[in-house]
């Protein structure tokens, strides 16, 4: 529990005095720890004469909780569960801290105004979650496990955060629905048992009711708002070089995918299930037809279908584009297990290399930049596309004033919400080239997780670039910098060979705490020539639906 009250105190720390999103900062945070428990379940912790993933030795048995009669379950973590809802309950609802902290939540500036530490209650609120999280971690290793696993979390916080979603906020609701979400658990591995059916089915029926829900819940305050209105170096040098431009090539897609989708104020935060569900059908596809094009194609079709969700549940419905964002990319990866488990362990072509002729004899560069193949050229083309659009065009200065100020566009006769859609569309295609990148070219191949997290990495390294294309480009190509040279460590380092590939996660936070400084941005304004290089901000209508009255 302690630990856990650590670790969202850090999480808190980073949102309060570095001003670094919970979410990309939890993300980050979330990599690292799995990382740690990998390191300490085969290094310091491993087992008497061997290292295994499978997990630790198994603890006495005085530190097990006493079960119930022949259930796995122990009537001590029913028990606590059970007290953690009630307290939470009672902290909200019969105290004034739980009324400072509701006002801190609905509005922070005016709970700021009205004299309440909003720092101080930030802090607090991530320091119980973190311990009840460490509570949970507790309750599974010592009364389900019996040891430390390096999965020992099972995706249960993604998982909660979904009941706290469809619980509307309210502790009373989060008994029956996290009992509802673990009997589909419990029940998806029978049908693997029973019926011989893919235990991911579990997940993908579990991510469509969550998303029903929403949706329905979405047109039924779209049909009360209408009703309302009716009244209201060297040659390895080289070669380095040229791997990270080739890693980073679909980071950039998605990137400038996501830049594109945000510039119109449309969040995709499905960006992790949409590449992973667009790497899956562009590999299925590409085996099944033998055409490393119609994969291609098929990728990008299924991530703008998805987009064209996001932005439906937003534009249509005003939904949460967040929480519809994060209930797809549960699904999609679902969906992704599911669909490709047939193409496990399959071989394609991949995309075929292209060196450029002539260019590809210049010193250097021609190694680095020119023996590629056409999906890694096509990432230099959209940054420069995307860069000319965005910024010397008057498609693109619509595209800014979406974004930014909507009704000042709706004013002036441009269409917001067509433009919204076809920008998210636009989006989603180049999220679905990544995908197709990743699985016919980068990672050749497809496996379970196969480009799992690229989607999180994605969506932070768009605020480290500021939401310009140059810049976030900049960004995927310093990430596909670290990570190779953590790939390139690790034979030298075999002792941290599992905390090098995490190093690139908590670099990412620490630039996203980087950008986020106020001496960054006084440092901008001091040189206006270069602001767009050193800081950006976000459009200021980013992540709110506009409706004409």
């Amino acid at each position: 529990m302690l630990g856990g009250m650590l670790w969202g105190l850090l999480v808190g720390v980073l949102r309060t005095s570095g001003r670094v999103n919970e979410i990309f900062g939890g993300l980050g945070l979330d990599f690292v720890a799995t990382g740690l428990v990998v390191y300490l379940v085969i290094g310091p912790w491993k087992r008497v004469g061997s290292a295994s993933t499978s997990g630790t030795d198994l603890f006495p048995r005085e530190a097990w909780l006493p079960g119930t009669g022949s259930l796995t379950a122990s009537w001590v973590a029913l028990a606590l569960a059970a007290t953690a809802v009630i307290v939470v309950y009672f902290l909200m609802r019969g105290t004034y801290f739980g009324l400072r902290l509701r006002a801190v939540g609905r509005n922070p500036r005016s709970a700021f105004l009205m004299g309440i530490s909003t720092n101080r209650y930030l802090l607090a609120a991530f320091a119980v979650c973190g311990t009840l999280a460490g509570l949970g971690g507790a309750l599974h290793a010592t009364g389900f496990h019996h040891k430390l696993v390096p999965s020992v979390s099972g995706g249960y916080g993604f998982l909660g955060i979904l009941v706290v979603l469809l619980a509307g906020f309210r502790a009373t609701w989060i008994a029956p629905i996290a009992l509802f979400f673990a009997i589909l658990s419990v029940g998806s591995t029978q049908l693997q048992l029973r019926l011989q059916l893919d235990s991911a089915l579990g997940g993908v029926l579990q991510g469509v009711l969550v998303l029903f829900t929403l949706l329905a819940g979405g047109w039924q305050l779209r049909r009360a708002y209408r009703s309302r209105r009716g009244s209201e170096g060297g040659g390895a040098m080289d070669a380095t070089l040229a791997s990270i431009v080739a890693a980073a090539s679909p980071l950039v897609y998605a990137v400038v995918g996501e830049t594109i989708a945000e510039k119109a104020g449309v969040i995709n935060l499905s960006l992790d299930g949409s590449i992973m569900l667009s790497a899956m059908a562009g590999f299925a596809t590409a085996y099944t037809s033998g055409s490393v094009l119609l994969g291609f194609v098929a990728a990008m079709l299924v991530s703008m279908v998805v987009a064209l969700l996001i932005a439906f549940a937003s534009i249509e419905l005003r939904l949460n584009q967040i929480a519809v964002g994060f209930v797809l990319t549960l699904l999609c990866a679902d969906l992704a297990s599911f669909l490709g488990n047939s193409y496990v362990g399959q071989r394609v072509a991949g995309v075929p290399p292209l060196a450029i002729p002539g260019l590809r004899d210049i010193p250097f560069l021609g190694t680095v930049l020119f023996e590629h193949n056409l999906s890694v050229y096509g990432s230099f083309l959209v940054i420069f596309a995307a860069y000319f659009f965005i910024f010397h065009t008057r498609r693109g200065l619509e595209l800014q004033g979406v974004g930014e100020r909507p009704e000042a566009a709706h004013a002036r006769g441009v269409r917001v919400n067509l433009l919204r859609y076809v920008y998210t569309v636009v989006g989603g295609a180049l999220c679905g080239i990544a995908g197709a990148a990743f699985s016919l070219d980068v990672l050749l191949g497809w496996r379970e997780g196969r480009t799992q997290n690229y989607g999180w990495i994605a969506l932070a390294i768009v605020i480290f670039g500021g939401w310009h294309p140059v810049r976030g480009a900049t960004g995927a190509y310093l990430f596909g910098a670290l990570s190779v040279v953590a790939l390139k460590l690790q034979p030298h380092w075999p002792d941290l060979s599992q905390i090098l590939p995490i190093t690139p996660f908590a670099l990412m936070i620490f630039a996203l705490l980087l950008v986020s400084q106020d001496w960054l941005r006084r440092l901008a304004d001091r040189f206006p020539g270069w602001r767009r290089l050193l800081s950006g901000d976000s459009p200021s209508a980013i992540g709110t639906a506009f409706w004409r009255d």
